[in-house]
């Protein structure tokens, strides 16, 4: 297959539409969220009324290509071969369209435009797989899985009852908000005919739940199956999960040697099936509506004639043999409370029977005395313990009592009335009273401005303060209120308390607002530049470390080629190396290197969609006026190795001809994060361990050049501040910067994140 020039069309040549582009003067792109073999997927805006959705332009990978003002076309010589894919893409769409199951972002229009078709899709709500199962801060439970696992599992086999594969099931197209409410999106990223797209997606489907549940991927397909199965789910999690649904992984992944190739529809029934017995055996099984209650046996009952405490059961019918006795059992008090709740509305309507003059025939019974809360007043009596009160229960209507037998010197009694039942009295334990709570005296306004703390203030919120008090007398404190994964908490600015709004998100501190004075060189002229800070601003505790990262770049797929510039022997790009392999050893606690102004954006904005908060870039005098808080003039080279990682004894072992300060940091490249101290904000590593991009562009190099410059061309270079590793005492100074393109890689370069409160 080749273009228009002879050359083969690889994936790359497939552009992307730039944020801001109107598809059909209906929806606007936002972001491109994904590549598929069949379309490319953004994410858009409906301008009609903002709401968000999904938007998948028909972009097939090979055959087809980004033209003049940004249509797509197809390869010449490939458009028949186009023509029929757009067809069975719009096919497949309505397909998806009709069908009626929550469980899958389905596709709400098309349109035309740019040359090809559009659909749009309801945008699936809550964080991909990955991020929800971090955010989580524990592993999933039993429950969780099911319910999870349920909802996809209904989703594929409707995909599949309506002949079509998903093709594509991943981390990023799996949204939980929570795992009763988990989506799965993008099925139109591949054109899957359903004759090959049934297994693929099931076993795709396994390898998503795998994964939550051991915590990473299942091993490569490629390697012999006989050696993997130690790295099954039932082996891995038996015991924390139920063991049919590990059974069920297992097999669709094929562990073991000669594992035979599941059936997809058969294996989609199962794994509903399985879902749905765990969830039924962990969930109590609803009370059946319209039963009458049975007074339990364990409550005594009393009447003339019986032995005080014996069971006494009108309702039994005699030709039934006696039941099992049931095992003993700590009575519940909630249970106790319904029965007395059921005893007194036995009285009352035996009460209201009598009222009606429905009286029935003593003769036969014995009468029973009633104590009760009537409004007739008992005689006053001596003061004694109270005694349990007797009860009159009537049994159900439908009761038979038994036959009494006259007495040889007493003649046989009248009968009764059919409706008349026998009284029976229930004896029911007297309840203790409850005392009521202890009154607490009122909040007053001397009580909050005596309020010296945050947990004091929090405590008169607890006795019933006024929060617009409580609030306001936080605020005289100093605190701010600042989101932390979706809560509101209170930091005071510069007491070094951190907050995170994710378990991989950075930690942060407030800084104080205040005033900071710098010098900057242009063109041979020194500048002196005031600037003011009137609001408190959230700052990154440390540099973005190498594990915080990968977490975005697992997520987004983003790939960072070209290579990296490398310090030792000298400077000079190295193919070889990335973020991953920075030519040096680190952990995932070491600062992130190697990457460019452009990693560090997507960086940002990948976060900023994860939390729903505005994270960026500090700007260069942001960095400035943090930095300067920390007074490095006053330290002398040789005590610069207390406060940050440079260029010292260890580095200059391997690097005879480096400049170094005449001490030992303990490090030869870059430090874990945090390794040295803390400025007096809670900012650690601002001098040292890896230059930090800012956002401000470079000046331009004349004299009468602006600072910061008005306008900031995307491709215009950059500015990096704090020094390095490999850097001399002279480069570790406050008013030290370099000049970068925006897509260089090095070695000593890294970044730190602040974010607007």
């Amino acid at each position: 297959m080749s273009g228009e020039d002879g050359r083969p069309v690889a994936a790359e040549d497939r552009l992307a539409l730039t944020p801001g582009t109107r598809i059909g003067n209906a929806y606007l792109v936002l972001k491109t969220a994904e590549f598929g073999s069949a379309a490319l997927c953004y994410e858009g805006l409906r301008l009609a009324d903002q709401v968000a959705v999904t938007l998948f332009e028909f972009f097939p990978r090979g055959i087809a290509l980004r033209a003049q003002g940004g249509s797509v076309a197809a390869v010449r010589g490939w458009e028949q071969e186009f023509e029929t894919a757009r067809v069975r893409f719009s096919d497949r769409a309505e397909t998806l369209g009709r069908v009626d199951i929550a469980s899958i972002a389905k596709p709400i229009g098309q349109l035309e435009d740019h040359g090809t078709l559009y659909v749009v899709c309801q945008a699936a709500a809550g964080p991909i797989l990955s991020a929800w199962a971090s955010d989580l801060l524990r592993r999933p439970s039993d429950v969780d899985m099911a319910r999870m696992a349920l909802r996809l599992g209904q989703a594929l086999q409707t995909f599949h009852r309506a002949g079509e594969g998903h093709g594509r099931v991943g981390d990023a197209q799996i949204h939980v908000s929570a795992p009763e409410q988990t989506i799965l999106s993008g099925a139109l990223l591949e054109t899957t005919p359903a004759a090959n797209g049934a297994h693929p997606d099931v076993r795709a489907l396994a390898s998503a739940l795998y994964s939550v549940i051991i915590g990473r991927l299942p091993p490569p397909e490629n390697r012999d199956r006989s050696l993997d199965a130690r790295f099954s789910a039932l082996h891995m999690a038996s015991g924390d999960y139920s063991d049919r649904l590990l059974e069920l992984i297992d097999a669709a992944l094929e562990f073991g040697e000669g594992a035979p190739r599941v059936d997809a529809d058969v294996w989609l029934d199962r794994l509903i099936s399985v879902a749905q017995e765990i969830l039924a055996e962990t969930t109590p099984a609803p009370k059946p509506e319209g039963v009458s209650p049975k007074v339990s046996p364990s409550v005594a009952v009393e009447s003339k004639g019986e032995d005080r405490g014996s069971s006494v059961n009108p309702d039994r019918n005699r030709s039934e043999p006696n039941p099992a006795p049931a095992p003993a059992q700590r009575k519940n008090p909630i249970v106790v409370a319904a029965g007395i709740a059921i005893v007194l509305v036995g009285v009352a309507a035996w009460l209201g029977y009598l009222l009606l003059g429905q009286t029935p025939n003593t003769a036969s019974e014995p009468k029973v005395a009633v104590r009760s809360d009537a409004s007739v007043k008992p005689a006053p009596a001596p003061e004694r313990k109270p005694e349990p009160v007797a009860r009159t229960l009537a049994p159900p209507p439908e009761a038979k009592p038994a036959p009494v037998s006259p007495s040889p010197s007493q003649p046989a009694p009248a009968a009764a009335p059919a409706a008349s039942p026998p009284q029976v009295s229930v004896v029911l334990p007297e309840l203790p009273a409850i005392p009521p709570p202890p009154s607490r005296p009122a909040v007053t306004d001397d009580d909050i401005k005596k309020a010296g703390s945050r947990e004091e203030a929090f405590a008169l919120l607890e006795r019933g303060a006024d929060r617009v008090a409580i609030t306001a007398r936080l605020a005289e404190l100093g605190f701010t209120p600042v989101s932390a994964a979706g809560e509101i908490v209170y930091r005071k600015a510069a007491a070094g308390e951190t907050w995170r709004d994710c378990s991989t998100c950075p930690e942060l501190v407030l800084v104080p607002p205040g005033a900071t004075t710098m010098q900057i060189s242009i063109a041979d002229k020194t500048q002196s530049l005031d600037f003011r800070f009137d609001r408190p601003l959230a700052v990154a505790r440390y540099e973005v470390t190498r594990g915080q990262y990968a977490a975005f770049a697992r997520e987004t797929g983003r790939v960072t080629g070209g290579g990296c510039h490398a310090r030792s022997p000298s400077w000079g790009l190295n193919p070889a190396l990335n973020w991953e392999n920075a030519g040096f050893a680190q952990t995932d606690d070491h600062p992130v290197v190697c990457v460019s102004f452009g990693d560090a954006v997507a960086y940002v904005e990948w976060l900023s969609a994860r939390t729903g908060q505005r994270y960026r870039l500090p700007t260069d005098a942001e960095w400035h006026y943090l930095a300067a808080a920390e007074k490095w003039s006053e330290r002398q080279p040789d005590q610069l190795c207390a406060i940050g990682n440079g260029a010292d004894r260890s580095a200059r072992a391997g690097n005879p001809e480096w400049q170094h300060a005449d001490c030992d940091d303990g490090a030869a490249a870059t430090a874990p994060v945090g390794t040295y101290a803390a400025g007096p904000w809670g900012l650690h590593d601002l001098n040292g361990n890896v230059w930090e991009w800012v956002a401000t562009c470079a000046p331009e190099p004349r004299p009468d050049a602006e600072f910061p410059p008005r306008t900031c061309l995307p491709g215009a270079p950059r500015l990096l501040r704090g020094g390095s590793w490999a850097d001399a005492p002279r480069l570790r100074q406050l008013d030290s910067r370099v000049i970068s393109a925006p897509t260089v890689r090095d070695q000593v370069a890294g970044f730190r994140v602040v974010r607007d409160p």
